[in-house]
This record gives structure tokens, C-alpha cells and sequence, in this order.
């Protein structure tokens, strides 16, 4: 009878206590039964004709994101994978599976093997890491130098403008002819293949003949920055272990403060045209070598070939194109590495270089200026600073008009803000904008993402370029499953040569490469942390040690530490980042004084100031009387960022300003800042300031009164007292250019909106006489009121400001404002 019954009609009590006497007489254990009922989806039970089958779900959620249900089975172990679909998609969790099977068959064939030895790879994984993402082998003049493809340029286009800067130019013909009698020049000196030239100037037409003379000699050129400190200076042209250094008239004489003779470069200077050198170069020397922070305390020179360059420009043309309308402006101080394809790509196609004046920072209003009265085509950012920049381009109509020119935005340095470059892409929607990673070690950039607008969460750092091959390993340096973090090695065309002068470091992070499949004999370590997605894209995850990106500024904690500890009254030093604003990073160091001393921020300030650049120097200085420990004796980083932050810490007293400058630079410093009130003696970066803020500073002082201030003065400077006698100087002098005065427009015309305005009309469109925007208030007054005065006060406050008697009017189609001469009279 137990056939007629079926588990779909029947109580699961009945059918129980129908099965009771099977289960007595020695069949099927009671206990199996149950389990492939509540387990088994598609398992059949048969017994005395009766055949039971477990039916699945329905209607089924996850209680977990991901959860794993193991059980025995007739045919062996089975399992059940729940996964939340707004986290994971269906291959992800059938990749998971995947993995799984093949972990524990290799521990079944293999049970005394060590787990971390057993590979998570399938054979279609490592198909995929090897050969699939990293197929980028496309051709490029892998045998020509940099300074070669200018000259074919050169040669093809000579009375093209080649380079702009200011309101001069120079065509192609002319950079390449002064550049061959700066080149002639330094060959005479002994200069030539092998050696490393140091080029100590400032954004100029020099800075490019400059360095492209160098290039023509078959020499290297190292980058360093007039802003630096000297005892910096002096240390990189020891490691550089050149004779002399190049500079133009503009640059302040150092001789006698290097310890090097200067060789002054003018790029006016005209002449017979000069022939190429012809020099004895190949693809593989060094190109130039460009000084990164590094964890000792001592700057890393990293040595890049032609060839790493000269593939990076072939991706470009090719990824980009490029003609004769490609112009490029140099965003990036040449110190950096990202400078060198903003200064010489457009002169490998036949476009053009703007150089902007060195005395004026990125501020909105500079840039969209420079763009439209050039026309440029591509423009390169730090996504910190880009963050800053967009929203007044998004919101000013004037200036979105001056980027009609604009092509492509590039973003690198740091991890991107999805918002920002979404923000941007809805008012800019042809402008492609890439999102790129690369160290300095790797030729400037080897992983693009072009970002389309509207992806949701982290937007991923891309696929390797072309002749990039990127890895991403475990410590064991094996390869990891798609979705599993791991670091990031680089091979390639895009390889640098490892560090000047320093084959210990070289040999730390440039490494045998174990996987021959992909070519290439060297991996560069990176010390990022990523993980390959489904699609072949990288996602960008952060550092595994203490390197800092700040502002794109590369960053090495222990180079801070180092030059803090050599002050005799410093026992100990951390530097960290923190991040108490979201997006404002800023530099903060923990210090703790020898027994007895005492120690000053000032002192500090200013000790690290001789030796480092600006961007190296904590906003915020903690004195403590011990590091806090873990239990593991190691400083507790967690408790340092939760003391109170450094700009909470009592300042100089309060001194209100006491001239209408000072008034104006403390007003400023107080808006960017996010403070209540600064005094005319409070220290810019005691109160939280940076160099990105720094540069808000300075761009709105010069909206005030047209001035071109260097940001490098607020440096030197950095007190409101200090900084307005800086400009009362340059007013004094004439020093400034100041800009036109407002001037006012007739009432008679009809007057758009502001942007603020639109919205306010737009809302009432939505909602008429809402009172959203209104700010009520009850004043109740007591005593004789004077009727008639009242009324003239109010009057006059009302004639004194135009927004308190202008009403909106649509005018065809367009709402206008409409300025009322007077109150109405009731």
C-alpha cells in the first residue's frame, strides 16, 4: 500500500509512521531518508514500489551574501551555493563552484600536500591571465629613439608651430635647430651616451629645447624643480655625477649654493639652421631619469629607455589618433613623468605643445581660458585635482563653451571619484575620458580604462596597453583566480631599467619573470594591490605597504621619518595620512621628542623644508610622549588616527586683520579652510592647509586683484600677514597684471538669469508660490516707533541692492531679470 502514497498529498507525519515497519526491518536507516528529502533536489528514494523525490524550493532567498551547503549523498558529497545576485552574478558563482571541485579533488589525490601549495587555477584561468587579457603584441618602432620621431616630424612639417608658450612660439624647423645647437653644445662638453644631464628649469621654451637637446646627445636627461630645496638638489646632481647644470636667464644663478657650473640655454637665440647629431643611441638606453620618494630616506632615481616611451606614444596615436590638431597642455610639473608625454607626444604627430606660465597654477578659470583660446585637444589631471576643477566647469556656461576643443581628458596619479567624472561626462558626453595606472617605473602608464559615464561602484584601472603584460600574483608570486586580490607585476615594453646608481633596490622590485609564456625576462613589483573582474578589467584596491598617493604626489612615509629622526631632539617619527573630510588627504606627522627636549612645529616645519619638497610636508605635526603600541608591541596606527586632529590644537593668538588685504587673504583662507575666523599669524598649514587647497588660495586671490602670484610664495609665507605683503608689493611695483575693472551694464536691456537664479525660477515652474526658499523671521519691537524712519531704513537698504528689487519675467520663450528703478509705494 505504500505505493498509492506520494509525498506531495500525503502529511510527512502519515508518511513517517508508514515507513516506521521498513526502517524496523533493517531497510534504509531513518536518517538518510530525512536528509535527501530537506537536501536532495532531484535525488529519488524508492522503497516497496514506493518512489519518493524531493522537490526544489521555490521563491528561495539568500539569508547571506554568499553561503555554502555541504551534505553526503548516495553518489557522494553534494552542496548548495547561495549567493545575493545584487553581489555576485550567476558565472561568478559557477566559477566559485568550479574552484571548489578542483580544490578538493587535488586534496583527494594529494591529502599530505600543504593547502597553500594547491593552485585555485583552472587551465581555462590561466589561458585567460596569460594569453587572453595579456594579447597586447601590436607594432611599434621598437628600434628608434624619441628624439628621432621629432626630427622625422620635423623634417615632414619645419614651418608648423611646434611649441607655444606665452605669446611666443616656435615652429618645428626652429626647435629642432636650436635644439641641435644646445645639443652641439653639450657634446663639446663631453656630454653623450651614458651620461645623465640634470636640467634645472622652470615650464619655458628652454625647458623643452632643453631637453630635447640632451636626447640629441644621446645622454639622459634628469628633471629637477627650482623650488626644491638645495640640500635636496645637491644630493640628486652627487647621484647624477654630472659636471654641470642646464638653466635658462630666467632661473636664479645657484653656482655658488650647487657646487656646479650652470649652463644657460636661451631658445631665442636664433641662427643658421643645425644639423642633427646622429648621435651613437639606441632604443634601449636611457632615455631620462626622474627621482621618486623613496622608504630609506633617500630619493629613488628610476631609469627609463626610449623604448618604453616610444611605445607609450604609439598607443596613444593609435588608441587616441593624433594629426596635425592634436594640442596638448602641460598640466604636469617636468619633474613627473606624465610631463614627458604632454610635452613631446603632439611633436611625434605634427600638433602642438602649450606650455603654461610657471607663476600661474590650474585654477578653473586659467585653464578653460587656455583651452579655448588654443584650441587644445587633450589635457591631463590628477584626479584631486580634477575633483576641484569640474565643478565650476560643469556649472559655468562660459567656460563649458571654451572646451568646445576638448577630445580627451586624461586622469591618473591616484584612484578616481566616479561622481566627478560622471558630473563631467553628463556636460561633456564626446570627450572621451580615460582613466589610467602606471608607476614611474613602467613608462608613464601601461593599464587604460576609457570610462563610459554611469558605471556603478569603483570604476576599474582597465587592460594592459599595447606590449604591456600585467600579472597579478600572490605572495608565492602564483597566479590568482579571477575576483581574488593579489599584487600587481608589470612586464613589457613599458619596463623601465631599475634605479640609478642603486642595484639593491633594482633587484628588489625588478624581478625574474617565471611565467615565459608571456615574454619578457623582468616583472616590475608594484606593491598595489588588484584583482582581475570577469571581463579582463583590473580593479584598483590600494597599496600593501606604507607608499602614500597624495594629490598624485608618490609618497614614501619612511623619507619623512628619516629626515625628522636626524633632528637630535626627535626620538621617534611616523608620518601617516589622514583623511578626516572625505577627498582631503592630508600628510600628518606623530613625533616623539628625546628626554628633556622640547619640540616645536615651526622647528619642525622648517627643518623638513631644507630637504624635502613642499608636497612632503605634513600639514600637522602631534607631539606625544610615546607611540601607542598593539599588544603585539608594534605602533597602533588605529589609535593615532583617532586622536583628535592636528588643526584642533591651539594656534597663535588671535590677531584680527589690520589692513583691507589682510582682511581679503584671511576672508579666503577662512572659505577654504572650512574655519571660522584666521588671524593674521596663524600658519596656513598648521590649520589644515595643503597644496591643493594652496592652490584655491592663490587662484582666488588673483580673481581679486589679477595678480600672478606663484603658488610657492604661500609656501615661504604661509601667515595671512605674511602672504598680503607679498601682494602689496606686487601692487605697489606694477609687478601685477591686473585685471580689467567691473564695469556695469545698462538696466534697459533684458538680463539673463545666474545659474542660482534658474534654479529658483525652475522650482517655482515645478511648484508655483512655494515657500520653500523663503526664510521667514518675527521681529517684535517695543517703545515709540518711529514710523516714518522706519520706513526710509528699509527703503534705502532696498535702493542700495538690486537683488532686493528684482522680480523674473519671461521674455520669448526665456526667463529674464526684471530690476525695479524703486519700492512701490503703498
Amino acid at each position: 500500500t505504500l505505493s498509492a502514497y506520494s509525498h506531495q498529498d500525503v502529511p510527512f507525519e502519515k508518511l513517517v509512521e508508514e515507513l516506521r515497519p521498513e526502517r524496523e526491518a533493517g531497510g534504509s536507516p531513518f536518517f538518510n531518508v530525512m536528509f535527501t528529502f530537506q537536501n536532495a533536489s532531484e535525488v529519488e528514494l524508492r522503497l516497496n514500489g514506493l518512489r519518493l523525490s524531493a522537490l526544489p524550493a521555490e521563491g528561495e532567498t539568500a539569508k547571506f551574501d554568499l553561503s555554502l551547503d555541504l551534505f553526503d549523498t548516495a553518489q557522494g558529497l553534494g552542496c548548495v551555493l547561495k549567493y545575493r545576485t545584487e553581489l555576485f552574478d550567476d558565472s561568478t558563482a559557477k566559477r566559485i563552484l568550479r574552484r571548489l571541485v578542483m580544490l578538493l579533488e587535488r586534496v583527494a589525490a594529494d591529502p599530505d600536500a600543504c593547502l597553500a601549495d594547491l593552485p585555485l587555477l583552472t587551465e581555462e584561468d590561466r589561458r585567460f591571465q596569460l594569453f587572453e587579457v595579456n594579447a597586447t603584441d601590436a607594432d611599434y618602432p621598437a628600434t628608434v629613439c624619441v628624439h628621432e620621431l621629432f626630427e622625422r616630424q620635423a623634417e615632414a612639417t619645419p614651418d608648423a608651430t611646434a611649441v607655444v608658450f606665452r605669446d611666443r612660439s616656435l615652429t618645428y624647423g626652429e626647435l629642432n635647430s636650436r635644439a641641435n645647437r644646445v645639443a652641439a653644445e653639450l657634446a663639446a662638453r663631453g656630454v653623450g651616451r651614458g651620461a645623465y644631464v640634470p636640467v634645472l628649469l622652470d615650464r619655458s621654451l628652454e625647458l623643452v629645447v632643453s631637453l630635447l637637446a640632451v636626447m640629441k646627445t644621446g645622454a639622459a636627461f634628469s628633471p629637477l624643480d627650482v623650488n626644491w630645496p638645495v640640500e635636496r638638489l645637491r644630493r640628486l646632481l652627487d647621484d647624477l655625477g654630472n659636471a654641470f647644470v642646464l638653466v635658462n636667464s630666467s632661473t636664479p644663478q645657484k653656482e655658488a649654493e650647487l657646487g656646479r657650473p650652470c649652463v644657460v640655454v636661451d631658445a631665442s637665440v636664433g641662427g643658421d639652421a643645425a644639423p642633427n647629431l646622429n648621435a651613437a643611441v639606441g632604443a634601449l638606453d636611457p632615455l631620462y631619469v626622474i627621482y621618486t620618494s623613496g622608504s630609506t630616506g633617500e630619493p629613488k632615481g628610476v631609469l627609463i629607455p626610449h623604448r618604453g616611451i616610444v611605445n607609450r606614444f604609439s598607443w596613444m596615436s593609435d588608441f587616441l589618433g593624433a594629426d596635425a590638431a592634436t594640442a596638448a597642455l602641460q598640466t604636469t610639473r617636468h619633474v613627473y613623468d606624465s610631463s614627458v608625454w604632454q610635452l613631446f607626444w603632439p611633436l611625434t604627430t605634427g600638433g602642438q605643445t602649450i606650455v603654461p606660465s610657471p607663476e600661474i597654477e590650474m585654477s578653473a578659470d586659467y585653464l578653460a581660458d587656455l583651452i579655448g583660446r588654443h584650441g587644445i585637444t587633450i589635457v591631463d589631471f590628477v584626479p584631486s585635482a580634477f575633483n576641484s576643477i569640474v565643478p565650476m566647469l560643469v556649472e559655468d556656461v562660459e567656460a563649458r563653451a571654451k572646451l568646445s576643443s576638448l577630445r580627451c581628458v586624461v586622469l591618473g596619479g591616484e584612484a578616481i571619484t566616479p561622481s566627478t567624472v560622471h558630473a563631467f561626462k553628463e556636460k561633456f558626453p564626446a570627450t572621451r575620458v580615460l582613466n589610467l595606472y602606471g608607476p614611474t617605473e613602467a613608462s608613464i602608464g601601461c593599464v587604460c580604462y576609457e570610462v563610459q559615464g554611469g558605471e556603478g561602484g569603483r570604476i576599474p584601472i582597465g587592460r594592459p596597453i599595447s606590449n604591456a603584460r600585467i600579472l597579478i600574483l600572490d605572495r608565492r608570486r602564483g597566479l590568482v583566480p579571477v575576483g581574488v586580490p593579489g599584487q600587481i607585476y608589470i612586464s613589457g615594453a613599458c619596463l623601465g631599467l631599475g634605479y640609478l646608481n642603486d642595484a639593491e633596490k633594482t633587484a628588489a622590485s625588478f624581478v625574474p619573470n617565471p611565467f615565459h609564456e608571456i615574454g619578457y625576462d623582468k616583472l616590475y613589483k608594484t606593491g598595489d594591490a588588484a584583482r582581475w573582474l570577469a571581463d579582463g578589467q583590473i580593479q584598483f584596491l590600494g597599496r600593501l605597504d606604507g607608499q602614500l598617493k597624495i594629490r598624485g604626489f608618490r609618497i614614501e612615509p619612511g623619507e619623512i621619518e628619516a629626515r625628522l629622526t636626524q633632528l637630535h631632539d626627535v626620538r621617534r617619527a611616523l608620518v601617516l595620512v589622514r583623511e578626516d573630510e572625505p577627498g582631503d588627504k592630508r600628510l600628518v606627522a606623530y613625533v616623539v621628542a628625546r628626554e628633556g627636549a622640547s619640540l616645536d612645529s615651526e622647528e619642525l616645519r622648517a627643518h623638513l623644508s631644507r630637504h624635502l619638497p613642499y608636497y612632503m610636508i605634513p600639514s600637522g605635526f602631534v607631539m606625544l610622549p610615546e607611540l601607542p603600541q598593539t599588544i603585539g608591541y608594534k605602533t597602533d596606527r588605529r589609535a593615532l588616527l583617532a586622536l583628535t586632529p592636528p588643526e584642533a590644537e591651539k594656534h597663535a593668538a588671535y590677531v584680527a586683520p589690520r589692513t583691507a588685504v589682510e582682511e581679503v587673504v584671511a576672508g579666503v583662507w577662512a572659505e577654504v579652510l572650512r574655519v571660522e575666523r584666521v588671524g593674521v599669524r596663524e600658519n596656513f598649514f598648521e590649520l589644515g592647509g595643503h597644496s591643493l587647497l594652496a592652490t584655491q588660495v592663490v587662484a582666488r586671490l588673483r580673481k581679486v586683484w589679477g595678480i600672478e602670484l606663484p603658488l610657492r610664495r604661500l609656501f615661504e609665507e604661509p601667515t595671512v600677514a605674511g602672504l598680503a605683503q607679498c601682494i602689496e608689493a606686487l601692487l605697489q611695483v606694477g609687478g601685477a597684471a591686473l585685471a580689467p575693472s567691473p564695469s556695469s551694464i545698462t538696466r534697459g536691456q533684458e538680463l539673463l538669469l545666474s545659474l542660482a537664479q534658474q534654479r529658483l525660477w525652475f522650482i517655482d515652474q515645478l511648484e508655483p508660490g512655494s515657500a520653500a526658499y523663503n526664510l521667514p523671521a518675527a521681529v517684535r519691537l517695543k517703545g515709540v516707533l518711529d514710523v516714518s524712519a522706519l520706513e526710509r531704513t528699509l527703503s534705502e537698504v532696498v535702493r542700495r541692492h538690486e537683488s532686493l528689487r528684482t522680480t523674473f519675467a519671461v521674455s520669448d520663450g526665456l526667463p529674464v531679470q526684471v530690476i525695479h528703478p524703486s519700492l512701490p509705494q503703498v
